[in-house]
């Protein structure tokens, strides 16, 4: 990996090293109020899986950019306080905070403060004049655990430039697994229903897999469970960083081409009887772990390995189990990409997966168990503004389900 240093160490050099001029910060008898887009929304993707034709193999998914947010200002040329509502997540910022930089005097400034009523959070933003009268504001939101800690928690981009969030409706090809049955004799001459198998090891059949908007996943793993039985499965996702560049470009953010994750999250869960247990990693201190995948008859079984900076698992021998990792924010690069095709031998470069145990009930019918799961990716991207250099957040939501056949 290579040699990384702070966002604050990035920011002082870029305004050491280049050679755009940055306008002085003077006093003047009476600050320029600038009037900024009421309405906003955040960067983020939320795709979801509404429904799947089988006869087709095609998904209806519901694809939303962004979350609705409403924002009250008073900003000037010296100063800038926000009330900021996500309408989607209730969540709220009283922001205060002061000029930084005048990057471009009557057209762009640079601000830095805290949230009034959150000790916990602060913030960075862009103000911009465009077209119109009015300005557009690029807020960094950034919020600690404890008051001294030098790394944030969690980090998000808020735009406020006129548009809230848009929702559309698009058909997807789906690779999902249909699963045949078959009944097999064993030795004590009884009859029991199994699935066909297409791969050599049966243990790691891909059951689903899927490409989208940022994303894309597969899961491997036996196509049939027993009843008060249970088995392992592996869940790896890879990114998609173009997808992302895409949106930058639409945005009209010069981006340096840098790029990371920076959070990783994947809930399990399903309504039946059923419980999900770690295997890989096994707990929270588990910061590199392996996860073993199936390549083909001539790779074989390869372990993927994962490198975290913080690994948290909740909901272990429970219905509903969520892992997240995370990466040092305070460095760039800290997290990483996994762009690699999912049939190529992965090698030993770390990427995204987890191996996880599901265990059914003595009750649980036969047939067709749904398997709920929701991935989700925090994009870090470098770009210009000005003589900075500056993030970007983009978050990316995926959430499905797959199928297993239970059987006696």
């Amino acid at each position: 990996m290579e040699k990384t240093i702070s966002m604050v160490a990035v920011l002082m050099l870029a305004l050491t090293t280049l050679s755009s001029p940055i306008t002085p910060i003077n006093a003047k008898e009476k600050a320029e109020r600038l009037k900024i887009e009421s309405k906003g929304h955040s960067k983020t993707v939320f795709v979801e899986t509404i429904n799947y034709d089988t006869s087709t193999q095609e998904e209806t998914v519901l694809e939303t950019h962004g979350e609705d947010l409403i924002g009250k200002f008073k900003v000037d040329t010296e100063s800038f306080e926000a009330s900021l509502k996500n309408i989607d997540t209730k969540e709220n910022y009283e922001l205060k905070g002061k000029i930084d930089k005048v990057l471009e005097d009557g057209k762009a400034y640079y601000y830095k403060g805290i949230a009034e009523n959150n000790n916990l959070v602060k913030f960075e933003a862009i103000v911009e004049k465009k077209a119109s009268k009015d300005y557009e504001a690029k807020i960094n939101i950034f919020e600690y655990k404890k008051k001294n800690d030098d790394e944030p928690s969690s980090s998000k981009t808020y735009i406020f430039d006129g548009e809230g969030k848009k929702t559309k409706k698009n058909k997807e090809k789906a690779d999902r697994k249909t699963i045949k049955m078959k009944k097999v004799k064993e030795n004590n001459g009884r009859q029991k229903l199994t699935a066909y198998a297409e791969d050599e090891d049966d243990y790691y059949q891909k059951i689903q897999g899927g490409t989208g908007k940022g994303w894309r996943y597969r899961i491997q793993g036996p196509l049939t469970t027993e009843t008060d039985a249970g088995n392992n499965f592996s869940f790896r996702w890879g990114t998609e960083i173009e997808d992302i560049e895409d949106m930058l470009e639409e945005e009209g953010v010069d981006y340096t081409g840098s790029h990371d994750i920076v959070n990783f999250r994947l809930r399990i869960e399903s309504d039946e009887p059923v419980v999900f247990n770690t295997v890989d990693p096994i707990n929270d201190s588990k910061e590199e772990f392996s996860v073993p995948m199936w390549f083909g008859t001539q790779i074989g079984v390869v372990n993927i390995p994962v490198e975290a900076s913080s690994v948290h698992i909740s909901g272990n021998g429970t219905d509903n189990l969520l892992y997240e990792f995370k990466w040092n924010e305070n460095y760039f690069p800290s997290g990483y990409l996994d762009e690699r095709d999912f049939d190529k031998n992965p090698g030993r470069t770390p990427g995204f997966a987890v191996r996880y145990f599901m265990d059914t009930a003595p009750s649980i019918d036969t047939g067709t168990a749904k398997i709920n799961f929701s991935g989700y990716f925090k994009y870090r991207s470098l770009y210009n503004y000005y003589s900075l250099l500056l993030h970007e957040y983009t978050q990316i939501t995926k959430k499905s389900s797959y199928d297993i056949e239970i059987v006696d």
